[in-house]
């Protein structure tokens, strides 16, 4: 009945399935044109594009510029400043995800060091729409999401609906797992000037036998491994439950006034689970430990309100900026138990005993954020423009843990935003920036003593200088240089995690992109030099930290041209430069290169468009190994084909 021998569905029956669903759902609504996705050709930039399941880029909402600028706090729904306590992000809930970093986050009022992580609602139209999109892989799993957009009232309001169940897709965590996120987004346009848009999203699911975190001891070079060379256990287990809701509202008056604002909600409930740990030593050595943590439950209220006042004149334009965000969040830590399983071989299965059900009692972390900010913008068309912003930022902390006085953290600062552009003629602008931040610290990993902990917010500065040229309306190419200075956060000679010096990365960045006749072209590169300073019993040291890439190439062509009759194909190659394993930059991981393909079949119906397409990532099935700032290592993901079908009707 079309499954494999070991029970899961075959991608025959995954297209059946989803086949059915679509047969139902046709005759009540229309589409949501998820049929013609396509994230190269949709990408404005090669820095990050992510569209439902597919993505391109050098950087990701967890890596810029050698950064996570997701833990840093630096994500944006629809434009506004949100907090958010989990670190996934709804496909059911978000259409689009795209980093903005150099002149790309000049539409921002007070951009983020690090770069800003923005999100797209899935917003509803005006006209009926539904669709249905699966995906089945040789092990990446299988997916199928419905999606329906409901107008009402002649059009001032509307709905969006849409449900994603996953089964079996973290390859990268465990052999098994499943999950289920649904979402519901509705528009009320009572006037042409007046839009409000709620939103509810709610994503749970579950994992099994999972794969051991592995961190290395930074003075061995670590053995080449992949994920199926580790053993797993049924008797270790993760699961989540995320809700996130929220309202956006925006009014605009007479072309002068604009008003937005935003209020959100991140709830996490996670339950018990039990996670290996696995600390590599020399000769394929590791110390075993088996994390079995409580359940546990954050939350966090955020928001924004923004006016914007512009003001038109005959040589200059004006505009004035005024923005009060702020958030409230409470984070659950601890109250775990940690058993040592002694030594083993990193290949060895290690048997793993059953889970506890009594746990220590678990800590609190509590924030309470203000920010109250003007800017003022001045700008002569086709010449020049310059941006100026100051922000108040009140920041207050409390820790709650056992047994261990922690006292309130209180702190204020002035924060300053500064940005010019200069158009040197009609194809050439220069841009050049000077931000200060506020960044939330991440949490401390499973390898520190303070497991868990999130440490109080970071101050941060980033400058950008670089140049745009668009020679014509096909193609653009950018490229800068920055540097972002930072507190450089690790593990002590204690195993605590927490400040132990200063981080600065310098680096330069480019993005080249061209569009004509269904021939797409994006690609770029990052050269990045990380330092940190730190101090340590011996005085300050300065080194290479682990994790950040000095060199990373990415190129993607996308082809689909008229002639092809609805045929379309894509290539996408990654590079990475060879990069530090150890402390002191005495061992490197080699250079590791990927290359990806796909070919498609586009079928534009007016009323009935679908698409089916095969891409095979890895294509030559490169082995290598990335390793994180706080030296967790994970292995390169196979070679791996995923099929796609996606239908559209309205």
């Amino acid at each position: 009945m079309g499954q494999s021998t070991d029970g899961r569905p075959t991608p025959l029956t995954a297209l059946r399935v989803t086949a059915v669903i679509v047969c139902i759902a046709l005759p009540a609504w229309a589409s949501a044109q998820r049929a013609a996705d396509n994230a190269i050709t949709e990408a404005q930039d090669a820095f990050g594009t992510q569209v439902d399941q597919q993505s391109i880029g050098l950087y990701s909402p967890g890596d810029a510029r050698g950064f996570n600028p997701q833990l840093a706090g630096n994500l944006r729904l629809d434009g506004l400043y949100i907090a958010q306590v989990d670190p996934f992000i709804n496909s059911c809930l978000i259409r689009e995800t795209t980093m903005h970093v150099g002149f790309g986050a000049d539409p921002f009022i007070f951009p983020a060091p690090t770069g800003v992580v923005d999100m797209t609602l899935r917003t509803p139209g005006q006209k009926k729409i539904v669709s249905a999109l699966a995906t089945s892989g040789d092990i990446e799993g299988e997916t199928a999401t419905l999606e329906a957009q409901l107008p009402a009232a002649h059009g001032t309001l509307a709905v969006d609906l849409c449900a994603a169940y996953f089964h079996n897709n973290d390859y990268d965590y465990s052999t098994r797992a499943h999950g289920l996120a649904r979402s519901a987004v509705g528009r009320w346009k009572p006037s042409d000037s007046v839009e409000v848009t709620p939103f509810m999203a709610v994503a749970d699911g579950g994992e099994q036998n999972l794969y051991p975190l592995v961190y290395t001891d930074s003075n061995s070079r670590p053995p080449e491994f992949g994920f199926h060379d580790l053993s797993t256990s049924d008797r270790t287990n993760y699961g989540w439950r995320h809700i996130n809701t929220g309202l956006v509202a925006r009014a605009v008056h007479a072309d002068q006034w604009a008003l937005t604002g935003g209020i959100f909600r991140s709830d996490e409930r996670d339950p018990s689970n039990s996670s290996p740990l696995y600390f590599l030593g020399p000769n394929a050595k590791v110390a075993v430990v088996l994390d079995q943590a409580p359940g546990l439950h954050s939350q966090a209220w955020s928001g924004e309100i923004r006016a914007v006042r512009q003001f038109h004149g005959s040589v200059f334009s004006h505009r004035v900026a005024l923005s009060i965000r702020a958030r409230s969040t409470h984070v659950q830590f601890g109250g775990d138990r940690v058993l040592d399983l002694g030594p083993a071989s990193l290949f060895a299965a290690v048997p793993i005993p059953n889970p506890v059900n009594a746990f220590d009692p678990v800590s609190h972390d509590r924030v309470r954020q203000e920010d109250w900010g003007v800017a003022y913008e001045i700008k002569r068309p086709g010449r020049a423009a310059l941006t100026l912003g100051l922000l108040r930022d009140n920041y207050h902390r409390t820790v709650e843990q056992v047994n261990l006085a922690s006292p309130a953290t209180l702190k204020s600062r002035w924060l300053v935003t500064a940005r010019t552009t200069i158009d040197l003629s009609s194809s050439m602008l220069l841009y050049a920036s000077e931000v200060q931040g506020v960044e939330d610290s991440p949490l401390a990993p499973a390898s520190a003593v303070n497991k868990g902990e999130l440490l109080a917010a970071s101050g941060t500065r980033q400058t950008d200088l670089g140049v745009r040229l668009m020679p014509a309306k096909s193609w653009q190419w950018l490229v800068g240089a920055f540097e972002i200075r930072k507190p450089y956060y690790n593990l002590n000679e204690s195993g605590l995690y927490g400040a132990i010096g200063e981080l600065t990365h310098r680096g330069i960045e480019s993005s080249a992109s061209y569009a004509n006749q269904g021939i797409t072209v994006v690609a770029g590169a990052v050269l990045l030099q990380p330092r940190d300073a730190r101090t340590t019993e011996r005085g300050t040291v300065s080194e290479v930290p682990l994790g950040p890439v000095p060199t990373t190439l990415n190129v993607n062509v996308d082809a689909a041209p008229e002639r092809w009759h609805g045929w379309g194909a894509s290539v996408q190659w990654k590079w990475l430069s060879a990069r530090n394993v150890t402390s002191g930059g005495t061992s490197r991981l080699p250079p590791l290169n990927t290359l990806n393909v796909g070919a498609r079949y586009y079928s534009g119906n007016t009323s009935f468009p679908w698409s089916i397409r095969l891409d095979i990532y890895n294509v030559g099935d490169s082995r290598g190994l990335h390793v994180s700032n706080v030296a967790q290592l994970q292995p390169e993901q196979p070679r791996r084909a995923v099929v796609t079908f996606a239908v559209d009707y309205w």
